[in-house]
């Protein structure tokens, strides 16, 4: 038998159960006292319970939501589910996993386009002034932007590398044209030219 302290709780040095508890967020190997858990593992239960409900009763601030998000530089776009209301939704929990016919009709017709762009800059250029050199010359159009490459070798002059990027942009209120993401590409081409001397690797 494992060593419970008066509480009735397991104790740590002793305890089986607490590599397991690392790996879950489950309420397992609590203890016993009798045949009931300990005082504080119950307590602690009702409190989380008691959390969960105010949590899903309280309305959601969708405006306020949106606005800090917008204010971070983050678009947002409000959307529904297929849940009308909250009462719906505790009882179909499953229309509140699924998309508004109307809102996957507005954003298939909103996605993003992208492309991908290697240029040549000095290896002393840190890889952080390329990306918010990128970030700034691109705009709030740029929604995505990853570094997935970086190359060192035959057909590089010394001390340069190539740096691979791939780029995402998409407009909220419109479907973007291939002329959009040409000029937002000139725009980030040209500046980490004048700003970092980089040059685009063919």
């Amino acid at each position: 038998m494992k060593d419970e302290d008066k509480d009735g709780a397991l104790s740590d040095s002793k305890d089986a159960w607490a590599l397991w508890r690392s790996f879950t967020s489950a309420r397992i190997g609590l203890g016993r006292v009798g045949n009931a858990v300990p005082t504080a593992e119950a307590l602690g239960f009702g409190l989380a319970h008691a959390l969960a409900r105010d949590a899903i009763h309280t309305p959601l601030d969708v405006a306020a939501l949106a606005s800090e998000l917008n204010a971070q530089d983050w678009p947002a776009l409000p959307v529904k589910s297929r849940a009308p209301d909250r009462e719906t939704y505790l009882r179909r929990p499953d229309l509140g996993r699924r998309l508004d016919a109307d809102d996957r009709v507005r954003l298939d017709g909103m996605r993003g386009e992208g492309c991908d762009l290697a240029v040549v800059i000095d290896e002393a250029v840190p890889a952080q002034a390329l990306i918010d050199a990128v970030r700034q010359a691109a705009g709030p159009g740029l929604s995505a932007l990853r570094l997935f490459d970086v190359y060192r070798g035959q057909g590089l002059r010394e001390g340069s590398k190539s740096v691979a990027l791939g780029l995402i942009f998409q407009d909220y209120s419109r479907t973007l044209t291939v002329e959009d993401i040409d000029a937002a590409t000139a725009r980030v081409t040209s500046a980490l030219a004048r700003d970092l001397g980089a040059v685009l690797r063919e």
